[in-house]
């Protein structure tokens, strides 16, 4: 016994071990075929469902804060950055414009003085102030960037392997029992896609019988996708109205804006250090993660609606206004029913499914498909198929070049499918 929960055989009456993936396997006492009455089977049925929705909800979470971090990146150098270029080049030619040539910008930086009214001496101020107000904010956007990236990618909190049932095993899946392999920290199952923390203490020896794992499995929460709120958007909302706010400042003429003060310049090379500090931080947090589909690759093993399915390939188009990413082609493992097409992307406020049968065969082509064909192209193992798409309710794909009356080679029918339902497992 290596892995798996221990329960009775109603044949021989001897502890066994099944995992949930595998209810029917003949037990390995006495070899009998279906050890675990009706009633069990049927728990552990509904147990494998539910545990293949907690991996599922874990994998989209881990991709919705891939999308919501590079989002909220793209905003800030986008938005802010722009924002801060854009008023710190209309205060450079202000600055050129009124600042003696003799002036040089580390004289000007360690200038003391003071001024008032409209003089060149308070111009002299003013630009001091807009180049301390521009760096101020260029070391603290970059530290407000770093570590909103840092708090969006904290480690989610992941399920403790336990530990194997003998001695010298592999760890088990904290929720299918399946063994775990030892060689990282952190490791998915290969049988539901769960990702299990690995530590020290799973070498103690200790047994966990189906009878505890199912009801804990039961209690078990489901957490939801999404990652956040909107705090990320107030940070790039204030760093992009600030360079404009400290102009405004500026242009009115504070009461502190009437004197330069030096001694506060060392906190520019200190807010430099802390976005350092801050970009350290958040690549401190690139670790481990829960797979995602569209981590997936060809030959990678992939669960739909709890069937077993290999990656044959992707199907692709130029042409981002057809195709907005590769759809992904499933094969059913053993050959149980036809291949499936699945379109999953987890966005930070959005979640895409879409499923189609692979059906052969269908409606031939006809003069009218001329002018609705799209040009895409199947991508497998070392090699890549033209195809020609002829979108509508059933899209049908037909090879390169298709004469008139052409059968096509598959027609994608479409079936229900939620997000729930797809689990990358290796």
């Amino acid at each position: 016994m290596s892995a798996g929960f221990l329960a009775t055989c109603r044949h021989c009456g001897e502890q066994f071990a099944v995992t949930l993936v595998d209810p029917s396997a003949p037990c390995s006492r006495c070899n009998a075929a279906e050890p675990l009455d009706p009633a069990q089977r049927d728990a552990v049925h509904r147990a494998l469902d539910k545990a293949l929705v907690l991996s599922s909800r874990a994998q989209q979470r881990a991709q919705r804060v891939d999308a919501t971090t590079r989002e909220f990146a793209i905003a800030m150098a986008v938005l802010a950055g722009s924002s801060g270029l854009f008023f710190a080049a209309m205060s450079a030619a202000n600055i050129v414009s009124e600042v003696p040539p003799t002036l040089t910008l580390k004289t000007l930086i360690k200038l003391k003085q003071s001024a008032t009214g409209d003089t060149a001496e308070m111009a002299v101020v003013t630009a001091w102030w807009q180049i301390f107000a521009f760096a101020l904010w260029a070391s603290s956007a970059l530290s407000a960037t770093f570590v909103s990236l840092w708090a969006l990618r904290r480690p989610p909190s992941t399920l403790r392997a336990l530990p194997p049932l003998e001695v010298g095993e592999r760890p088990r899946c904290r929720l299918c029992g399946g063994g775990l392999s030892k060689t990282s920290v952190i490791c998915a199952c290969s049988n539901c896609g769960a990702v299990n923390t690995v530590d020290k203490r799973v070498t103690e020896p200790q047994t966990s019988t189906l009878e505890e794992q199912l009801p804990w499995i039961e209690q078990a929460t489901a957490p939801s996708a999404p990652v956040s709120g909107r705090w990320q958007y107030v940070i790039v909302a204030v760093f992009t109205a600030l360079p404009a706010l400290s102009l405004l400042a500026l242009v009115r003429t504070l009461t502190a804006t009437h004197r330069t003060h030096p001694e506060l310049y060392p906190l520019i090379p200190g807010s430099f250090a802390l976005a350092a500090a801050a970009s350290l931080l958040w690549l401190s947090r690139f670790g481990a993660r829960a797979p995602t589909l569209r981590d997936a690759r060809v030959g990678s093993a992939v669960r739909v609606s709890g069937q077993r399915y290999t990656v044959r390939g992707r199907i692709d188009s130029e042409s981002r206004e057809v195709l907005r990413r590769p759809l992904i082609v499933l094969d059913p493992v053993g050959d149980e029913g036809p291949s499936i097409v699945v379109d999953l992307s987890v966005e930070p406020r959005a979640t895409i499914v879409g499923a189609w049968r692979m059906v052969e065969g269908g409606a031939p082509f006809t003069t009218g498909d001329r002018d609705a064909q799209v040009f895409m192209v199947l991508v497998e193992r070392g090699k890549q198929r033209s195809l020609v798409s002829v979108v509508s309710d059933e899209t049908r794909l037909f090879d390169e070049a298709p004469a008139i009356a052409t059968e096509p080679r598959w027609t994608l029918k479409p079936i229900d499918l939620v997000a729930d339902d797809v689990v990358l497992i290796g």
